[in-house]
């Protein structure tokens, strides 16, 4: 079973939306394959300052891609070149991983 036949995607995605809306912050779901099935990125200050520049861009791609990819499990926070900080939280059902959450980035 994948995240998807877990899940309405439509009404996954209004959640994740919702949650990031009410709480002004980036929010994304992986599957176990680290791809992403919904998100609602909220790009900070800081972050609009520092994709500015090509290396910048470059630098935050690397970071999202390794946040992505970071092993859940147990839930974790995972430190930004910028400072900020992500958490990671697996979403396990009956003891199987089927994706992960990843909430930020936030100060």
């Amino acid at each position: 079973m994948t995240l998807a036949q877990l899940f309405d995607g439509a009404a996954l995605e209004e959640i994740v939306r919702a949650f990031a809306d009410f709480h002004d912050i980036g929010v994304a779901i992986v599957d176990a394959k680290s791809q992403q099935q919904v998100a609602a990125w909220r790009p900070t200050a800081l972050c609009k300052f520092v994709t500015r520049t090509s290396a910048g861009r470059r630098a935050c791609e690397a970071q999202l891609v390794s946040v992505r990819t970071t092993p859940a499990t147990p839930s974790r926070t995972v430190e930004c070149f910028t400072g900020l900080r992500y958490q990671v939280v697996p979403l396990v059902f009956e003891g199987q991983t089927f994706g992960t959450v990843i909430i930020g980035p936030y100060r």
